[in-house]
């Protein structure tokens, strides 16, 4: 039940300094200046912290039946005793008194945040794909509360987006590669998808064909810009820049319409919906690098710490998928044959 302007008068008038009495109007001003002094402290605290909580708009108590805006006796009375200390120039005790009634504010906020985000993860771990944003965030984000962190689900989205951007930035971890199948048409140029980032490798006509940097069109020893109906010099894949959010590539062959198939690094993209599914699946890699992300400003040393734990993580589970295979071929072809690029 909410407390009302009648409850904080009949509490606030017996310790009343003064001994006001319940109808006294300079009661019904100091209750009223202790409540928007909470709230102020409150709008703050929601702002400044982050919280996924709505602002309190001020406005004056009038009534006995009004209910308080911020909903903590204790806290409006001791802002009531810190007003009568101010008014005689007590400010040692006044400003101690307001201090313990602020953090009041801030625990119950922070109580309720946190109980409302933890039902809420955890009914998502029941209704989503293990592998989606939405199950992997709330599974962080109930991580998180047990080392006693205080995180809104929307500031935990947010940890997560960061954590799998920079770890796509720093490797290629499993699930960031994948093959793409193309039927070229006579033109040669193509775009590949908004999600992916760059081609690695690629087979023309089921032949290993080279990929080459959009310098390649104008080094002073190359054959010059390529045309569409460039062919018979050899199959090969040159990057054309990125138009549109877009990575657009020209395949000359030595035939025309030729099968193309390309080994793609993926492109981050912000996850916005629960059931979205992320391109990095190893959660403890994920789960360390939030926490170098979270650390990182506050102490250095221990972001670094968890940045490193992260890598390994990754590395950890490539070799675990790579096996016994190889990936380079130590032969020489006409000279010396430079080895294929690791996928990390």
């Amino acid at each position: 039940m909410a407390t009302t302007l009648l409850d904080a008068k009949k509490l606030i008038a017996s310790v009343a300094d003064v001994g006001l009495c319940d109808d006294d109007p300079r009661l019904l001003n100091r209750i009223n200046e202790a409540q928007r002094r909470l709230v102020q402290q409150y709008n703050s605290l929601v702002r400044s912290e982050g919280y996924d909580q709505p602002s309190i708009e001020w406005s004056p108590l009038a009534n006995d039946g009004d209910e308080l805006l911020i909903d903590e006796l204790d806290a409006t009375k001791l802002v009531c005793l810190a007003l009568w200390r101010e008014e005689n120039n007590r400010m040692d005790i006044a400003e101690p008194l307001e201090q313990k009634a602020f953090a009041m504010v801030q625990r119950n906020l922070v109580t309720a945040v946190e109980t409302a985000s933890k039902v809420a993860w955890k009914a998502l771990l029941i209704t989503t794909t293990r592998g989606t944003f939405g199950w992997v965030k709330a599974r962080l984000g109930l991580d998180c509360a047990d080392i006693n962190l205080r995180f809104t689900d929307d500031r935990i989205g947010r940890l997560l987006n960061d954590a799998e951007e920079r770890i796509l930035m720093k490797g290629k971890p499993v699930g960031s590669v994948q093959e793409l199948p193309f039927q070229m048409d006579g033109d040669g140029e193509f775009y590949l998808p908004e999600n992916v980032l760059s081609v690695l490798y690629a087979t023309v006509s089921n032949v290993p064909a080279p990929v080459y940097s959009q310098v390649y069109d104008y080094l002073d020893s190359g054959p010059g810009y390529q045309l569409p109906d460039t062919f018979g010099l050899g199959d090969i894949l040159i990057d054309r820049g990125e138009i549109d959010g877009k990575r657009r590539y020209f395949v000359r062959q030595k035939a025309p319409n030729g099968a193309v198939r390309l080994l793609c690094k993926m492109r981050f993209v912000p996850h916005t919906v629960n059931t979205s599914a992320l391109l990095v699946g190893n959660y403890p890699a994920l789960k360390e690098m939030a926490l170098s992300v979270l650390f990182e400003h506050t102490d250095p040393q221990r972001g670094a710490t968890h940045e490193a734990l992260s890598l390994k993580l990754i590395d950890d589970e490539l070799a675990e998928r790579r096996g016994g295979n190889r990936e380079t071929l130590n032969i020489s072809i006409r000279g010396t044959m430079k080895p294929l690029r690791r996928l990390r």
